[in-house]
């Protein structure tokens, strides 16, 4: 079941990886960073503004397309490496440039340099950013089209390519949240090998609840593992645990017929997770 929480980076072949929960929960400690300072993006409308075309950057290809679900907001990942950038550091702004016909929605994403850059405050002016080692990170880009998607077909206007779509009403999620936390995105990664998705919460302060379906069977646990609580999870037999090098994460794991599920609690407070594992089941047990 610990499978379900580990990252594949974005520096193997195939870069359109979001750090998508894999193999071990240890990928928690990177995952917040990426979704809180990584997301930047412009509704597709009459009204958004125009990018300054002396900006523009280039044009990027984009994955992970998830509808939203009033069937008309499509969430897209990209990956803006044609320009030098750090996760927190002079992120681009991103455009959506969108053709609609009756049988196709073309998206093609765009980067221009950031309206108002942040540079890192002990950076001096001027300077490049410097980055990890996780790499350029990717950012999401949300996108309103003028009709519900329906069975048109979606292509990236960058590559040609025809792209798959989630529908994230197909998903279950939770009914029960402890005070403070918000929805924030549902993201997803198609591979040969890989059916991942993730709904991310933001709690108080910087406090991240992640509930993540992978495939089933799951990959195999992981050692060294602390269970701290069993219990079930909608009937079937969940258990709640914490591994040595991620202490301020804890998760649930359960499989039922078709997949494999995780909830997993991250927090700054180096002490402990935010929510322990009561809360946890109450959330899984809460899924509808």
């Amino acid at each position: 079941m610990e499978g379900m929480l580990a990252v594949a980076t974005a520096q193997t072949q195939h870069r359109s990886r979001w750090l998508w929960p894999l193999a071990a929960a240890v990928a928690l400690l990177v995952i917040p960073l990426v979704t809180v300072v990584g997301v930047s993006g412009s509704h597709q409308s009459a009204t958004s503004p125009t990018p300054d075309p002396a900006g523009f950057l280039g044009d990027i290809a984009w994955f992970g397309a998830v509808l939203q679900a009033d069937h008309r907001t499509l969430s897209v990942a990209v990956y803006p490496d044609r320009q030098s950038y750090c996760p927190g550091s002079q992120l681009p702004d991103l455009h959506a440039v969108v053709s609609e016909t009756a049988t196709t929605v073309s998206i093609r994403a765009q980067a221009f340099r950031a309206s108002s850059p942040s540079p890192t405050p002990s950076a001096p002016a001027g300077a490049a950013p410097v980055c990890s080692d996780l790499g350029p990170m990717p950012m999401a880009l949300t996108v309103e089209l003028r009709q519900p998607l329906g069975s048109r077909s979606l292509l990236d206007a960058t590559t040609g390519t025809r792209h798959l779509v989630f529908e994230a009403s197909t998903l279950l999620t939770p009914s029960w949240l402890p005070a403070g936390y918000v929805d924030r995105i549902i993201r997803w990664e198609r591979e040969p090998h890989d059916d991942v998705v993730v709904h991310e919460y933001h709690g108080p302060g910087k406090d991240q609840l992640f509930v993540a379906r992978g495939p089933n069977p799951p990959a195999p646990a992981l050692a060294g593992e602390t269970v701290l609580a069993t219990g079930t999870v909608l009937g079937h037999p969940a258990k709640v645990t914490r591994y040595p090098a991620t202490p301020t994460t804890t998760c649930a794991f359960w499989t039922d017929s078709g997949y494999s599920w995780s909830i997993c609690s991250w927090g700054p407070d180096p002490r402990h997770s935010p929510l322990d594992a009561e809360e946890l089941l109450r959330i899984g047990n809460s899924m509808r």
